[in-house]
C-alpha cells in the first residue's frame, strides 16, 4: 500500500473526527485531511496499469494526515528514506516520496513509479521503471542518518506506528566490490554514490533496466522515457578517493547500462559521484542583468546590476519602484540564496548605461557603497552629498552617482560625481582604513565638479577619454584625483587595495603613447592593437610603475586580484586574440579559436609578470572576471562559444544560444584543476565572481535561458520573462581546501593493535563542522568526529582511510589518504606426518614464510626431545597433534597444528585439482601427500601427482615408511568430446547442420560481428567458418567458400554539340547485385572514339593508357575505383574539324577484380552540327589548307592581287582592317572549296600598316600589309 494525498470536497469534514491515536507523542502533530489509500500491488507487478480513484472508498472514509516540522509526508517533496513496514509490496525496502512519485530500493537496485492524474475520469495512470543489478551476489541494506521523528500510518484497523525514516540507505556488495549509497541532499536532491574498490570493479557493475527505454542524452545524462515524460539522472562523475578526477560514461546496450570508466591505473579505488550546489534567477517581466558581486564578514552576498522591469522582485529596500528606462538594482542574500532585501535606485532617465558600468563594495560595518553612471538630474541624494547637480553639459550626457546602503538596505548617503562632459565608472575599491577608490574614465576638463574640490595628483594630459582614479575618505569627502592616459581613448575596468593602502588598476588602451614607468616593468612598447594596462597608485596618488599587456592581437584587461601568498602576487586576466601572449609557466600556451582568456601573474613591486596563460578552448573565449581564495587558487568566470575544456564538470557540454557560462578553478601557478560549463539554451554569461569567508565563491551574470540550470531550493526558480529576455543569475559553489590525515605512531604494525588518526586543516581558512571516516571507501558507522582509532580487530592488510568533511556552507571534501599496514603475521604451510606405531617422527619439511629470522615453540603431548627447535624429534604411540608457535622479526605471532597420523591405516587422502569432468585437451591432476611414501596408481604411474587426460577410475597405494601401506578413494573422470559442426549452404543462408549452445561465424578467418546465431547471411564471397559451444566444448567447423554473381550494364552517355564546343560524356552504371558483396571493386574499361573529330581533354578517373590508329581512332584505358556511384566517371571532349558528321564511343573491354562480374554496355554517339546540308553533303574538304596564300603588289596601278584558298561552301569576305582599329569591307563572294585570286584596289588607302582578313562563316585567317607611296 502507498499513501497519496488527493483532497475530496465531497467528503463531509464530520466523517473525519476520530480520537487522536498517537496522544502523547510530542514529536508529531496530527490534522485531519482527506487523502485516501490507493492499493500499489498492481504497480508493482505490471510495467503499466491504471488504478481507479474510487476503487477503494470502501476500505475507509478518511485518513489522518501526519505532519512531521509542519511538513505533511505525503505532499510531494523529498524528505528522507521510509522504511516499507507493509506500505508498499514485499520487495521494496525503502522509499521516498517525489513530486510526481516514488523513488524505491529494493536489494539489488531501485525504481520509479512516475504518475498522472486523468481530469475527466479521475484516474490515476502509473508507470514504473526498474533499475536492478545483472549480479547474482548476496546483498545486504544498511540504512544510515536516522532522522528523528517516527511516522504513523492508519488504514481500517490496520496500525503501522513508529515508522522510521533515514538520510541514507547502503547496499552492500551490490556488486563485487561495489556499494551503493542512496543520500537525501541537504539541498533536496538525491544522489547515488557507488563506491568501488578498483575501476576493474566500477566498470562490471550493470544494470538491467525495465519498464522504459533509456537513452543517453548528448550531455551525457540518463533519459527514461515514460508517457508522462522523461525521468532524468545526472551524468556520473568519477573520482579516485584522493580527488583525482576521472572521466567516467554511461554505457547502454539495448536494456543493459554500465559505466565506461577511463583511468590509466585500474587498480585505484573510484568514486562514481555527481556534485551539484544552489543557483537562482533574480528578475521581473522585462530585462534585468546582475553585473558585480561581494561578500560581507558574514558570508551574505551583495550584488549590483540594472533592470527595466516594473516587477523586480525587491523586498525591504529603499525604494521599490522603477523610475526610469533602466534603474541600478542592488540587492542581499545570505550565503543559502534566501534573499535578504532588493531595491531599485535610479532617476527618471537611464542609469548604467552599459552593463559593466558600476561596481559595489563592502565595509566593516556590512554597509554597501555602490557607484555606477547615470543621464538623470533627479536622482535621490543625501545632505552630505558632495556634488547635488548632474555637471554634464549635455542632457544626454552620463554623469557618476555614488550612494552608500545601510546593512538593511536603507539609503545613507548619495551623490553626483561628474564634470562638464562624460563620465563612466568601473570599479570601486576600498582600503582597511576605509578609504574609497572610485575609477572610471572621463572626457571632461573639470571633473569632478565636487564640493570641496580634490587635490589633482596628475593632471589630465588631453581632451580625449582618460582614466581617472578619485579617493574619497570614509566621510566620503573627495581627496584627490589622478588622471593618467594618452591621446586616444583609455578605459580602466578593475581595481584593487592591497594591505598597505596602495592600488592597482587594470583596463586596455587605444594610446599610442600611453605612459609607462618603472625599471623592471612587463612591456613599455604599445602595439598596434589595443593592449591592456596595469599601474600602481600609492595611498598619496603617487604613480609607481605603469605596464602593458599586449601582443599582436588586440588584448583587454577585465579583472585583478591580489592572492595571499607571502609576496602578495597579482593575478590579473581579460581577453585576447594575440598569438604571442604566452610567457613562461606551466599553463596553456596558445591561442585557441578567434579569441582566448588570459591569465597573468605580476609582482606588485616591479610590475614584471612572472607568467602569463591563455585560458580557453578552440572557439571563442572570454574571461570577465577573477578572484583568488584564501588558498590562491584562482576562480575565473566568463563566456564561452563552446569547445571549452570542462574538467570533472557539473555541465560538461555545451548547450549553445549564442554562449554558455564558463567556470574554472586553477591551482595557484595556473593550472586548471576544474572547469564546468553553465547556461541554457539561450545565451548566459557571467560577469563577476567573489569569494565568501569560507572559500566558497558566488558567480553572478545573467541568462536568458528558460532551461539555465537552477539546482536546490531558489530564491526565485523559474525566469521571469520570455525566453532570450534576460535574468539575472547567481550561482554559489564550494571550493573547500582539502584536509590532512594524520596518524599518531607508525602506521605499519601487527594485528590486534591500534593507530588514532586526526584530520588536520592545512592552514587554509576553511572550518569544518562534520566529519565522517571512511576505511577503503566504506563509512565507518559512529566514526564521526575529528579523530578516528583503528579498531584491535582489524584483520592483516592494506588499509587506506580517508575522513570525509564539509564546512559551514555544507560543502564536501576528502583528506588525503592515510595507508596503514597491519602486517600479517607469519605464514606457517601445510605438512602431513604419518609413520608406523612405534617409529620415531621428526617434525621437519614446514614451510613458514614473513620476516625472518623466527623464534619457535612446539607444544604436544608426548613433548619434543627440543620444543624450541625448528625440527624437533617426537615419539608418539598414537594418533596425536602438535600445534608450533612462531615469532617473526616484526613481532607478529601465528601458530599452526600439525596432525601425526599412526598407522596401519586404510585410507590416504587424495585431492583432485580440476573438474572431475573437462572437454577434450584439458586435464585434471590427482594428488597425494607427498610426504606420506612411495605410491603405486593403477595406471602404474609412481609419482605423488599425475595429470589425468582421459576417462577412468583412479586410486592409488602408498607404501609407509616401516612397511604400511594404506590406500587412496578411487576418483571418477569424465571427458567430454569437442562437437564437430558441419556447414550447409542453400543459396541464401549458411546454417550448421546440428544445433548447439553459442555460434561465432568468421569470414576468412575473422570474426564476424554480431554473427552469433545458428544461420547467417554471407555478407559477400568468401571462405566462411564457425565455432560452436556445446556443453562447455568447442569445435571449428572445415570451411565452406561462398561465390556470388553480379550483372552489371554500363551506358555511355550520348551529345550534341558544334565545332569547338566542350562536351561533357557521363559512364553510368547499373548492377543487379552490390559489388561490394562479390568483391569487385575495381574496374579497367577500354574505350574507343574518332579521333579526327574528338578530342578528349579531361577524365575524372586515371587514365592508365591512350592510343592513336592508323585510321584516326583512339583508344583509352581507364582505372575506375568509385563503382558504388551511379556515376562511376566524366570524360570530357573537344569537337574538331574533321571528316564525320558525328563519332561513336564504344567499348572495347570491361575488366572487373572480381571475376564473377558480367558486363554489358551501350554506346554513346557524340553529334556535329551546323557543318552539313539538309541532304547530308560536306560542305568543306578537310584535306585543304584554309586561308591567304600570297599577296602580289601591283604599284603602278595601285591595285593588289590575294590569292587565298577556301574549304567550305559558304559567303567570304576580305577586311582590311588599320592599326587604329578603322576597318574598310573590300568585297564578299559565296565560294565553294577551291584557290581563288582578287585583285582589290587600293588607291583610296592612305599608306600606313594594315591586317587583311580572309574570313568565312567559321574561319579566319590573317595576313599584314603594308601601303608605302
Amino acid at each position: 500500500m502507498r499513501l497519496l494525498r488527493i483532497a475530496s470536497p465531497r467528503l463531509p469534514a464530520s466523517r473525519c473526527r476520530r480520537p487522536n491515536p498517537l496522544r502523547g507523542q510530542t514529536a508529531i502533530r496530527i490534522i485531519p485531511t482527506s487523502p485516501y489509500w490507493i492499493n500499489s500491488s498492481d504497480i508493482f507487478a505490471q510495467e503499466r496499469c491504471t488504478i481507479a480513484w474510487m476503487r477503494f472508498l470502501r476500505l475507509l472514509p478518511c485518513v489522518l494526515s501526519v505532519l512531521i516540522a509542519t511538513r505533511a509526508i505525503a505532499v510531494p517533496g523529498v524528505q528522507g528514506f521510509i522504511e516499507n513496514r507493509g506500505q508498499l509490496p514485499p520487495p521494496v525496502r525503502y522509499y521516498a516520496v517525489l513530486p510526481r512519485g516514488l523513488l524505491y530500493i529494493t536489494d539489488r537496485g531501485y525504481g520509479y513509479v512516475w504518475y498522472n492524474t486523468e481530469p475527466r475520469t479521475e484516474r490515476l495512470h502509473a508507470h514504473r521503471v526498474e533499475v536492478q543489478t545483472t549480479g547474482n551476489q548476496r546483498t545486504q541494506l544498511r540504512p544510515n542518518l536516522l532522522v528523528p521523528t517516527t511516522l504513523n500510518f492508519y488504514r481500517g484497523s490496520t496500525r503501522l506506528e513508529g515508522v522510521r525514516v533515514y538520510r541514507q540507505v547502503i547496499i552492500d556488495s551490490i556488486a563485487p566490490g561495489v556499494t551503493a549509497a542512496f543520500s537525501i541532499q541537504p539541498n533536496g536532491m538525491i544522489k547515488c554514490d557507488y563506491r568501488a574498490v578498483s575501476t576493474r570493479s566500477a566498470s562490471a557493475l550493470a544494470f538491467s533496466i525495465r519498464g522504459a527505454p533509456a537513452h543517453v542524452l548528448p550531455d551525457g545524462r540518463l533519459a527514461f522515457r515514460t508517457r508522462f515524460g522523461d525521468i532524468i539522472e545526472s551524468a556520473p562523475i568519477s573520482f579516485r578517493t584522493s580527488a583525482i578526477p576521472v572521466k567516467t560514461t554511461y554505457v547502454l546496450e539495448r536494456n543493459i547500462l554500465r559505466f565506461a570508466i577511463e583511468d590509466p591505473d585500474a587498480s585505484a579505488p573510484v568514486t562514481v559521484d555527481p556534485e551539484i550546489e544552489w543557483s537562482s534567477y533574480a528578475g521581473g517581466s522585462a530585462q534585468d542583468q546582475w553585473a558585480h558581486v561581494q561578500t560581507d564578514a558574514e558570508r551574505n552576498i551583495l550584488v549590483i546590476g540594472r533592470t527595466q522591469s516594473v516587477d523586480f522582485p525587491t523586498k525591504f529596500g529603499f525604494s521599490a519602484s522603477l523610475r526610469g528606462d533602466y534603474d541600478a538594482i542592488i540587492a542581499k542574500y545570505r550565503a543559502d540564496g534566501t534573499l535578504l532585501w532588493a531595491t531599485y535606485y535610479g532617476g527618471t532617465r537611464r542609469e548604467i548605461h552599459n552593463l559593466d558600468h558600476c561596481d559595489l563594495a563592502v565595509d566593516r560595518t556590512g554597509s554597501v557603497l555602490v557607484a555606477g553612471c547615470t543621464q538623470s538630474d533627479d536622482l535621490p541624494l543625501t545632505s552630505g552629498a558632495f556634488q547635488r547637480r548632474k555637471a554634464s553639459s549635455m542632457p544626454s550626457g552620463y554623469d557618476l552617482f555614488l550612494a552608500q546602503l545601510s546593512p538593511s538596505g536603507q539609503l545613507l548617503w548619495a551623490s553626483y560625481c561628474g564634470g562638464n562632459d562624460n563620465e563612466d565608472v568601473f570599479a570601486l575599491a576600498t582600503d582597511r582604513q576605509g578609504n574609497a577608490y572610485l575609477v572610471g574614465h572621463t572626457s571632461s576638463d573639470d571633473f569632478p565638479a565636487s564640493v570641496p574640490r580634490p587635490t589633482i595628483v596628475s593632471p589630465k594630459r588631453s581632451t580625449s577619454q582618460d582614466v581617472f582614479v578619485l579617493k574619497l575618505s570614509p566621510e566620503r569627502t573627495p581627496q584627490w584625483v589622478y588622471f593618467i592616459g594618452g591621446s586616444a581613448t583609455d578605459v580602466a575596468t578593475g581595481a584593487v587595495c592591497d594591505r598597505a593602502g596602495s592600488l592597482y588598476v587594470c583596463g586596455y588602451t587605444q594610446s599610442a603613447d600611453f605612459p609607462t614607468a618603472g625599471t623592471g616593468i612587463y612591456q613599455s612598447i604599445k602595439t598596434a592593437a589595443n593592449d591592456g594596462f596595469l599601474f600602481k597608485l600609492d595611498g598619496l596618488g603617487r604613480l609607481q610603475w605603469s605596464t602593458l599587456i599586449g601582443g599582436n592581437g588586440e588584448d583587454y584587461c577585465s579583472s585583478i586580484s591580489l592572492d595571499s601568498s607571502f609576496d602578495r602576487r597579482l593575478i590579473l586576466g581579460g581577453t585576447t586574440s594575440s598569438t604571442d601572449m604566452w610567457y613562461r609557466g606551466a599553463g596553456k600556451r596558445t591561442l585557441g579559436g578567434n579569441g582566448d582568456g588570459f591569465l597573468a601573474a605580476f609582482d606588485p613591486q616591479t610590475g614584471n609578470a612572472q607568467w602569463v596563460h591563455y585560458h580557453g578552448g578552440s572557439s571563442y573565449d572570454e574571461l570577465t572576471a577573477l578572484a583568488v581564495d584564501p588558498d590562491n587558487n584562482i576562480i575565473v568566470v566568463g563566456r564561452t562559444l563552446g569547445e571549452y575544456p570542462a574538467i570533472a564538470a557539473q555541465q560538461p557540454s555545451y548547450h549553445g544560444g549564442g554562449g554558455d557560462m564558463f567556470i574554472a578553478k586553477l591551482a595557484p601557478d595556473g593550472t586548471p584543476q576544474w572547469a564546468t560549463y553553465a547556461g541554457g539554451s539561450f545565451l548566459d554569461r557571467a560577469t563577476d565572481i567573489a569569494i565568501d569567508g569560507n572559500t566558497n565563491f558566488i558567480v553572478v551574470g545573467h541568462s536568458s535561458s528558460a532551461d539555465f540550470p537552477i539546482i536546490g531550493t531558489s530564491a526565485q526558480p523559474r525566469l521571469g520573462n520570455l525566453p532570450g529576455t534576460d535574468d539575472g543569475v547567481l550561482l554559489k559553489f564550494c571550493n573547500i581546501a582539502i584536509p590532512s590525515a594524520l596518524v599518531s605512531a607508525a602506521p605499519e604494525f601487527c594485528q590486534g593493535e591500534s593507530r588514532t588518526l586526526h584530520v588536520v586543516n592545512r592552514g587554509s581558512s576553511v572550518q569544518y563542522d562534520s566529519y565522517q571516516w571512511e576505511r577503503d571507501g566504506q563509512p565507518i558507522p559512529d566514526a564521526t568526529n575529528q579523530t578516528y582509532m583503528t579498531p584491535p580487530t582489524l584483520e592483516a592488510g592494506t588499509y587506506r582511510f580517508v575522513c570525509r568533511v564539509t564546512n559551514t556552507a555544507r560543502c564536501p571534501a576528502v583528506t588525503d589518504t592515510v595507508v596503514v599496514r597491519i602486517h600479517a603475521p607469519p605464514q606457517i604451510g601445510e605438512r602431513s606426518f604419518a609413520i608406523c606405531s612405534g617409529e620415531p617422527l621428526q617434525l621437519d619439511s614446514i614451510p613458514i614464510s614473513g620476516a625472518a629470522p623466527f623464534r619457535y615453540e612446539w607444544i604436544g603431548t608426548p613433548p619434543p626431545s627440543d620444543p624450541s627447535a625448528p625440527t624437533p624429534t617426537v615419539h608418539p604411540d598414537r594418533t596425536t597433534t602438535y600445534t608450533l608457535r612462531v615469532t617473526d622479526a616484526n613481532g607478529c605471532n601465528a601458530e599452526r597444528t600439525f596432525t601425526v597420523l599412526v598407522f596401519p591405516v586404510s585410507r590416504v587422502p587424495l585431492t583432485v585439482h580440476g573438474d572431475r569432468s573437462f572437454c577434450e585437451g584439458d586435464s585434471a591432476v590427482l594428488e597425494l601427500t607427498a610426504s606420506l611414501g612411495a605410491a603405486q596408481w593403477n595406471t602404474g604411474e609412481r609419482s605423488p601427482q599425475i595429470v589425468v587426460r582421459t576417462s577412468g577410475q583412479y586410486f592409488a597405494a602408498v607404501v609407509l615408511p616401516g612397511g604400511c601401506i594404506g590406500y587412496s578413494d578411487t576418483v571418477e573422470i569424465a571427458v567430454r568430446p569437442h562437437p564437430q559442426p558441419l556447414i550447409s549452404y542453400d543459396g541464401t543462408l549458411l546454417g550448421t547442420t546440428a544445433a548447439y549452445d553459442s555460434y561465432q561465424w568468421f569470414l576468412d578467418g575473422t570474426p564476424i560481428p554480431g554473427a552469433t546465431d545458428r544461420f547467417l547471411e554471407p555478407p559477400r564471397i568468401g571462405s566462411y567458418t564457425v565455432i560452436v559451444d556445446s556443453a562447455g566444448c568447442s569445435g571449428t567447423s572445415p570451411p565452406v567458400d561462398i561465390s556470388l554473381t553480379a550483372q552489371v550494364h554500363l551506358t555511355i552517355g550520348s551529345a550534341r554539340a558544334a565545332i569547338g564546343e566542350r562536351v561533357r560524356i557521363p559512364l553510368l552504371l547499373s548492377t543487379t547485385q552490390q559489388l561490394a558483396r562479390v568483391g569487385a571493386s575495381r574496374l579497367m574499361l577500354q574505350l574507343r572514339y574518332n579521333a579526327s573529330v574528338l578530342s578528349m581533354l579531361e577524365a575524372s578517373a586515371p587514365v592508365i593508357e591512350r592510343f592513336y590508329q592508323p585510321d584516326g581512332t583512339a583508344t583509352v584505358t581507364l582505372a575506375l575505383t568509385d563503382v558504388a556511384s551511379d556515376t562511376v566517371a566524366t570524360l570530357e571532349f573537344l569537337v574538331l574539324w574533321g571528316n564525320a558528321e558525328y563519332a561513336t564511343i564504344s567499348v572495347l573491354r570491361a575488366t572487373w577484380n572480381a571475376p564473377t562480374v558480367t558486363t554489358t554496355w551501350s554506346d554513346g554517339v557524340v553529334t556535329i552540327e551546323g557543318l552539313c546540308t539538309s541532304g547530308g553533303t560536306r560542305l568543306f574538304e578537310d584535306t585543304g589548307a584554309f586561308g591567304i596564300r600570297a599577296i602580289l603588289p601591283q604599284p603602278g596601278a595601285d591595285i593588289i592581287t590575294v590569292i587565298a584558298t577556301a574549304i567550305e561552301d559558304a559567303p567570304h569576305r576580305l577586311v582590311l582592317t588599320a592599326t587604329d582599329g578603322r576597318r574598310w569591307p573590300l568585297g564578299e563572294q559565296f565560294l565553294r572549296a577551291g584557290t581563288y585570286a582578287f585583285a582589290l584596289a587600293v588607291d583610296r588607302m592612305p599608306p600606313g600598316r594594315y591586317e587583311l582578313a580572309f574570313e568565312s562563316a567559321t574561319l579566319v585567317a590573317t595576313s599584314p600589309l603594308v601601303i608605302v607611296r
